[in-house]
């Protein structure tokens, strides 16, 4: 439902004459089941342009008004004759607002169902916007919309069901996005439609800021000021510090400053109105009193009065809210003087530069001043913007002095009028954090990987340097630690297991399901420890079942020369580690096998929590022997065995021996086969251990002959 809420567009026009702004909320309500496409609508773009509205004479016309086809029976018109009634039922179900909403770009309430998307061909402004950014806009549509159909009085509860004609818990505002903000829009490398959202209808970043006016009335009314009219302040507020006690004028001022809002006092009511929303008022030739020399004593300050730089100081909301100074000049000026502005206002970089270029631009018209008289009748107020005979330019009264005549001081300001601020906060990249918090060294001995792998558990995290045997490496992501929350059963190694499902609490990631033939290349992999090391599983289907928690289904097993580390079963409560990021490997001397090493880590120059482990270079271990068969061979008996490679080796180590141990002897033999003095059938065990000179020894297996 994006209707239209407005008609508004520069200088003069119909809307105008009834309202000083397209901001009023009055305005908007009252076209709400009023205005375009309700009481009239424009017959071509011309009469648009010209404002020739074409009244609506019958409501089925009225693509705005809910209510009447809500509350009527339905008649299809043939012909223009009307058909007998369809089997719509009036009030028989409420209205559901599944999509509303305004983009935050000026004059947005116009059209409000387009947006800006140079990658679209349906990429448009709506109806005489400049195309800038406006969040307020879009807050004040929002604000009218929702607030006229949550009154009960606007909304009718039906005579059939006892439900109001607008479900209003079923209204949804497009949109809110799910990507984090401000990552979201700010980094265009991971998403490249950010620029859309400055005015797009995104309300993400936007919800959490504050009408200006909203921040005055309640200074004015803590300070037991209850008569003011504030009906002429727009914009939107991010933050403002009030950081001791102060008078009510001392905390307004800075508001007052930044975004151009000027006070009157009429009959005991203060109204304070942005310089953009005061009328003009032209004054005429006839009507100035006859003084001394011409009728208007125009006089200019010296050129040493002007200003070469003005100084903002503000509360930066893109970088942790650090105080940050921005600053224009004037490179005309003849002078050495600076204006200094604190504001004590949380902004972005590009609003409090046009505060400052606002400034510097006010102070060179108002080097110009102008004094006249008026007969009393014809007096302006304090702050009343004019125009002057045969003069250029706007001017705005600044003094007044009443007796027999009014005589008036004036001064120039810039043409044209200053448009408030009505944008929000520049979405930047999250800053690294100052604080550095503690980080803790964890290291695992997995197979299939060479070295030892470092991770780093930190938050908020913050790249770390881990060094052990005289190397170090550096890791650039969190290690993804999780538990085993159900058992998990042996199942048969590197086939898929279409059987068994397990759940893993990991709360520092997020998966998905993937195709089967990326499980197999790596993607989605695991490690789970058993008591025997870590096996190495992959998932090709993976659901998020609760916080955190995942159900891992489609395994493959035993990977990465890990099935010599299956269990029967694995029990819950299982270490489980994530290999697609967050492990590093440290390469390592063979000479430090066996050794505990110390694995220190360091983040932003803070020491962390040292790691200590064994290393048994796990990736170097002789895999189990396989295939392993006897035979009788008269009163001995002949072994034979295939030996196993590494995943990645291309052949067995040639260095490779078999250690044979029964009850009575032992032996070491090389190659695939060896005799031993023991008779078939004499139910003996015996055991084949697998040894590498460097790897050490591999998982036992025992034969009974």
């Amino acid at each position: 439902a994006y209707f239209p809420l407005s008609d508004w567009r520069e200088g003069e026009h119909l809307d105008g004459q009834e309202y000083d702004s397209i901001y009023d909320l009055n305005y908007l309500i009252r076209n709400i089941e009023g205005g375009e496409g309700y009481d009239w609508y424009y017959a071509s773009d011309a009469d648009r342009e010209a404002q020739l509205r074409a009244p609506i004479s019958d409501w089925i016309y009225r693509y705005k008004d809910l209510r009447n086809w809500w509350s009527h029976e339905h008649r299809n018109r043939i012909g223009g004759i009307e058909q007998s009634p369809t089997n719509w039922m009036p009030q028989s179900k409420p209205f559901w607002l599944t999509e509303v909403g305004c983009p935050a770009v000026g004059f947005g309430a116009n059209q409000p169902n387009l947006f800006s998307d140079g990658k679209s061909i349906e990429s448009d402004i709506p109806y005489f916007s400049a195309g800038y950014n406006d969040n307020f806009i879009q807050r004040r549509y929002l604000e009218a919309l929702i607030g006229y159909w949550g009154d009960v009085e606007n909304n009718p509860i039906s005579t059939v069901t006892n439900e109001a004609m607008i479900d209003t818990s079923a209204t949804a505002v497009w949109a809110w996005d799910a990507r984090p903000y401000p990552d979201f829009p700010a980094r265009i490398d991971v998403w490249s439609d950010g620029p859309n959202w400055q005015t797009g209808h995104w309300i993400n970043g936007r919800v959490g800021t504050v009408p200006i006016a909203d921040v005055m009335q309640d200074l004015c009314e803590d300070s037991g000021l209850e008569t003011v009219d504030l009906s002429g302040v727009n914009g939107l507020l991010s933050g403002f510090i009030i950081d001791r006690p102060m008078r009510a004028r001392d905390a307004l001022m800075p508001l007052l400053e930044a975004y151009d809002i000027h006070v009157t006092e009429t009959a005991g009511e203060l109204r304070f109105a942005a310089r953009s929303t005061l009328p003009v008022t032209e004054i005429s030739q006839a009507r100035l009193v006859e003084q001394e020399g011409a009728p208007i004593d125009f006089t200019i300050d010296d050129n040493m009065v002007s200003l070469r730089d003005v100084r903002l100081s503000y509360i930066d909301a893109a970088r942790d809210y650090q105080v940050a100074t921005i600053s224009a000049r004037n490179e005309l000026a003849e002078t050495v003087r600076i204006a200094e502005l604190q504001l004590p206002l949380v902004m972005d970089q590009t609003q409090a530069k046009a505060i400052a270029d606002h400034w510097l631009e006010t102070s060179e018209p108002a080097r110009r001043s102008a004094r006249l008289a008026l007969p009393l009748q014809d007096v302006a107020e304090l702050g009343t913007i004019v125009k002057l005979p045969d003069t250029e330019g706007y001017w705005q009264v600044e003094k007044l002095s009443l007796g027999t005549q009014a005589d008036v001081t004036l001064s120039a300001i810039p043409t044209p009028v200053y448009r408030p601020y009505v944008g929000g906060a520049e979405p930047r990249q999250t800053m690294t954090p100052h604080w550095v918090s503690e980080a803790v060294a964890l290291a695992f001995d997995l197979p299939g990987r060479a070295g030892l792998q470092l991770g780093v558990l930190q938050s908020p995290f913050r790249p770390s340097e881990l060094s052990s045997a005289g190397q170090s490496v550096t890791v650039d992501q969190p290690l993804k630690l999780g538990a085993l929350l159900t058992p998990l059963e042996f199942r048969t190694p590197a086939l898929w297991d279409r059987l068994s499902e397990i759940d893993i609490y990991m709360p520092d990631g997020a998966w998905f399901s993937i195709s089967e033939p990326r499980a197999f290349n790596d993607g989605n992999r695991f490690a789970i420890e058993t008591s025997k090391g870590w096996e190495i599983i992959a998932a090709a289907n993976v659901t998020l079942v609760g916080e955190g928690t995942y159900r891992l289904k489609t395994l493959l097993r035993g990977l990465s020369n890990s099935d010599d580390n299956m269990m029967d079963v694995i029990a819950a409560g299982a270490r489980v580690v994530a290999l697609d990021s967050g492990l590093v490997d440290l390469q390592l001397h063979d000479d430090f096998i066996g050794q505990t090493l110390e694995i220190s880590v360091s983040s932003a120059g803070r020491s962390g929590v040292a790691a200590h482990v064994e290393y048994d270079a796990a990736h170097l271990r002789p895999l189990s022997l396989v295939h392993i068969s006897a035979k009788a061979v008269g009163a001995e008996t002949k072994l034979s065995w295939i030996p196993r490679n590494l995943d990645q080796s291309q052949s067995v180590d040639p260095g490779m021996r078999v250690d044979i141990e029964w009850p009575d002897g032992a032996i070491l033999a090389a190659g695939t086969s060896a005799q031993i003095p023991v008779e078939m059938g004499s139910n003996i065990a015996v055991t084949l251990t697998p040894l590498d000179p460097i790897g050490g020894s591999g998982l036992p297996k025992t034969i009974w002959i």
